[in-house]
């Protein structure tokens, strides 16, 4: 989650900075949140801010913000500017979200951005009110039948406590679960290590969704996948502390890498029904050369 300034603002209060790299619009106004991307497909890195506007329904204004963008070092500290630009942001009093947006590189994809670790920065009256990091890598394109970060070893579920069961033999893996004993159901994605050179960045996003399609909830991970490390587990969950948030029904959980979605996997809260396929489901190319599911 992006960082934020927590000085008393009378006009707006802080929500989000976030980054991405298509300016695609999604449902309700969102975009393709991300912060890892690849160099050679990289050609604008987006920032986000969002406030609240605490003017709503009183009078309109007018806000700037000034974004900026720094490369960082290995401590995380600011190197010099890559750019500043400032944003003029007219706010209507029935707004009760403020958002601004501004974009660097060049248009051309893998002609600006290198591997390394950078930062957007928002400002508003000489304050830097948020700060969102992002990593970019360039180990090769990810698309629907090739990835050269990893090779999937196993897609499974389990239930859980908020805090996620490190230890392998705590994971009673399974694809039906029981709606009044159900806390958090987490999706555990083991795979195969195929950077062994350098350390990297994997960003995954476990999306849950009900039978109808809506989205019952989404989870991002981030892991560092260091060159000693053949294979990795990593993990991404959704419920509560307690039991009560799953109903019984039919969800899939889909897991995204890359932009790529990497996997379905259908389950179901409350009785089995006969017949439920409960193996995931893959994109060609990207089949898991040797996976099992369901078993301890």
């Amino acid at each position: 989650m992006a960082t934020e300034n927590t000085s008393s603002f009378t006009d707006f209060k802080f929500r989000d900075l976030l980054s991405y790299a298509s300016p695609e619009f999604l449902a309700d106004g969102k975009k393709r949140y991300r912060k890892v991307f690849d160099a050679s497909k990289l050609s604008y890195v987006y920032a986000e801010l969002s406030l609240y506007n605490k003017r709503f329904d009183l009078e309109d204004w007018e806000l700037k913000v000034i974004f900026k963008c720094h490369p960082l070092n290995a401590e995380g500290q600011h190197l010099k500017e890559l750019a500043s630009q400032e944003v003029i942001v007219k706010v209507s009093k029935d707004q009760p979200i403020i958002y601004a947006h501004h974009g660097w590189g060049n248009a051309n994809p893998g002609a600006y951005w290198t591997v390394g670790t950078y930062a957007w920065v928002a400002w508003i009256d000489d304050v830097a009110v948020g700060e969102q990091a992002f990593g970019v890598q360039s180990e090769g394109t990810v698309t629907h039948d090739h990835n050269p970060y990893f090779d999937i070893v196993s897609v499974k579920l389990f239930e859980g406590p908020s805090d996620l069961p490190h230890r392998l033999e705590d994971r009673n893996y399974t694809s039906s679960f029981q709606r009044d004993t159900t806390r958090y159901l987490w999706a555990e994605c083991m795979i195969k290590n195929l950077q062994r050179q350098q350390e990297w960045v994997c960003e995954m996003s476990f999306m849950f969704y009900t039978s109808s399609r809506e989205l019952k909830g989404r989870n991002d991970q981030l892991a560092l996948l260091a060159p000693s490390m053949v294979t990795g587990d990593i993990c991404g969950g959704w419920g509560s502390s307690t039991a009560g948030t799953w109903y019984d029904g039919e969800y899939t959980l889909e897991i995204v890498f890359m932009e790529q979605l990497i996997a379905v996997l259908p389950f179901e809260i409350g009785t089995p029904s006969r017949g439920r396929r409960s193996k995931p489901g893959w994109l060609d190319g990207l089949k898991p050369k040797n996976w099992l599911f369901g078993k301890k």
